[in-house]
């Protein structure tokens, strides 16, 4: 799904993003629902809502002023009788290589059956990807940030669930030629993308 959001582009830098837990439901411009999850866009990037045994889980990645802890490269911890991966991957690339990272990103999820791509007026390149896998037990986001040319990736999944692998996801290169998931094309990888030049946080 693809949509274009007149809402002025906001976000300055990865370095403003906020990383927060179990907070409640905002406001959101767009929403993708695939299974028992929410893939929300916020005017600040995006939070992800998720029902486990009877109770809501969520993930907020946004430059809010109350988003809470800094973006951290990594972060386990249990959800009710499952268990929660988070991780994230920030690159930084010169304009000619951003704008190229950018088409290829929105060429390959504009189409795709579990994705939302949401572009933000006034602004080349300005976007929020959100990806879920077939089953909603694992979604990857990329941020863009055209004036700084950073693309923060975040890969997050619900282990020892039905449907899903609890094994350790190992870095991949590449943005551009993510692998396939088990769900098929339209599903994130297993990997969080750890191209050649960026920085990890």
């Amino acid at each position: 799904m693809h949509a274009t959001i007149t809402t002025p582009f906001v976000d300055t830098r990865a370095a403003d993003l906020g990383y927060a837990l179990d907070q409640p439901r905002l406001d959101a411009l767009e929403v993708l629902t695939v299974g028992p999850l929410e893939l929300r866009l916020l005017g600040a990037s995006h939070q992800a809502v998720l029902r486990i045994d009877g109770r809501e889980h969520s993930e907020v990645v946004a430059c809010l002023a109350d988003a809470g802890d800094p973006l951290p490269a990594r972060h386990d911890r249990p959800w009710g009788t499952a268990g929660y991966r988070f991780r994230s991957a920030v690159e930084t690339l010169a304009p000619a290589r951003f704008a190229r990272r950018a088409a290829q990103l929105r060429d390959r999820y504009r189409i795709a059956e579990h994705a939302l791509v949401c572009e933000f007026g006034g602004l080349d390149d300005a976007m929020t990807i959100l990806v879920a896998e077939p089953t909603g037990l694992g979604w990857q986001t990329w941020h863009s940030y055209p004036q700084t040319g950073e693309l923060v990736c975040t890969r997050s999944a619900v282990l020892g669930r039905a449907g899903h692998p609890s094994a350790e996801p190992q870095p991949a290169r590449g943005i551009a030629r993510p692998a396939v998931s088990a769900g098929g094309p339209s599903g994130p990888s297993t990997a969080i993308p750890a191209p050649e030049g960026a920085r990890t946080r």
